[in-house]
């Protein structure tokens, strides 16, 4: 009997402690995200969405200390039979695993102690923050013009210190936006 009596104010205890826990875990507020998906699309360079961007060789000495940038070299990303009724376009930069999210550039994934970087421009030049969301990032906004349009980036390498000679390479995904 005393056995019982124990089990039964152990059990008592237990649930006594687990509606005080719950309670502990109460809700503040609730967050609504809302969003929008379109059928309206456009074909990306002629169907080929994925594409390699060669920066030159340069010299250890153009990136011999941080802040310094060298290899600037222009990409496009173009679209075409974009749907009837598109205005505009854009494109998002998707933080991913070789985004340096601190400094807003790709780090370079075969050797990240290299001290260079790969920063990414929209076509004024200015930086694209990658760790932003789509409207933080600089892209850029462009017309859709007879179904076509192009949007024109820059790549270049960035020193985040003394650069070290050796292969550099990194990867961004992108988003196409229609706004």
């Amino acid at each position: 009997m005393k056995k019982v009596h124990q089990a039964l104010t152990k059990s008592a205890l237990i649930l006594s402690l687990g509606f005080i826990a719950g309670t502990a875990f109460a809700a503040d507020g609730e967050i609504t995200f809302v969003g929008k998906i379109t059928s309206a699309t456009c074909k990306i360079n002629n169907g080929q969405p994925d594409f390699q961007v060669t920066l030159p060789t340069v010299s250890v000495q153009t990136l011999n200390s941080a802040g310094k940038t060298a290899g600037r070299t222009p990409f496009n990303i173009s679209l075409s039979e974009c749907d009837e009724g598109l205005k505009q376009v854009s494109v998002y930069f998707e933080p991913g695993s070789y985004t340096s999210m601190t400094d807003n550039r790709l780090i370079n994934s075969i050797n990240p102690n290299s001290n260079v970087e790969i920063q990414l421009m929209n076509s004024n030049l200015s930086v694209i923050k990658l760790s932003e969301g789509v409207t933080g990032q600089s892209s850029q906004v462009v017309p859709v013009q007879n179904g076509n349009a192009s949007l024109t980036y820059f790549a270049e390498y960035y020193a985040t210190g003394a650069a070290e000679a050796g292969a550099v390479q990194s990867a961004t995904e992108y988003t196409i936006i229609y706004p």
